[in-house]
C-alpha cells in the first residue's frame, strides 16, 4: 500500500508558527503531516506509523475478513452494460464482472461489517480500510469457479 503524503506548511494551520509531531515531540516549524484525525506529524515519523498500520491492518484483514455465504456464479451469457446515453441519464444497471464482483463484496461477505465504522478522514482507518478491501477481493477471486 502507498499513501500520497502531503505535508502542508505549518503557519497555515497554527498562528504561532509550530506545532510539535505527535509521535516523536520535535517541534516542527516547517511543515507537518495532519493524519486526519487531528494529529500532525514529521514526514519520517508517519512513514514509520504507516508501515505498522499496514502490517495491523494487514493481520486484521486476514483474521476477520471472510465470505459469508455460498457465492453465485458469474454468467457471461447475461451480460450487460448501459450505453453511454442511459449512463448519463442515470440508469446505471449493469452486469459485469466488476458488478459481479461487488455485489459479491457486499452481499456475500462482511466487507460492509468490517468498514462500517471506519473513519474516511483518518489515514489510520484508510490504511485499514485497503487492507480489508484487498483482502476481500483476494477471497473472492480464489472462490471464483474455475
Amino acid at each position: 500500500m502507498s499513501f500520497l503524503l502531503n505535508p502542508i506548511p505549518v503557519v497555515d494551520v497554527f498562528d504561532e508558527g509550530y506545532v510539535d509531531c505527535d509521535a516523536c515531540g520535535e517541534r516542527l516549524t516547517d511543515e507537518c503531516v495532519p493524519d486526519g484525525c487531528g494529529g500532525f506529524f514529521c514526514v519520517p515519523c508517519l512513514k514509520e506509523l504507516l508501515k505498522e498500520w499496514e502490517v495491523e491492518a494487514r493481520q486484521y484483514a486476514a483474521e476477520n475478513c471472510r465470505i459469508t455465504r455460498a457465492l453465485p456464479e458469474y454468467d457471461p451469457d447475461l451480460e450487460f452494460r448501459p450505453s453511454p446515453e442511459d449512463y448519463a441519464a442515470g440508469d446505471r444497471e449493469a452486469y459485469t464482472p466488476n458488478a459481479h464482483m461487488a455485489k459479491c463484496r457486499h452481499e456475500f461477505t462482511n466487507y460492509d461489517e468490517l468498514i462500517r465504522n471506519l473513519d474516511r478522514d483518518s489515514m489510520e482507518d484508510q490504511v485499514a480500510y485497503e487492507a480489508i478491501v484487498t483482502r476481500i477481493n483476494a477471497l473472492l477471486i480464489e472462490a471464483e469457479p474455475v
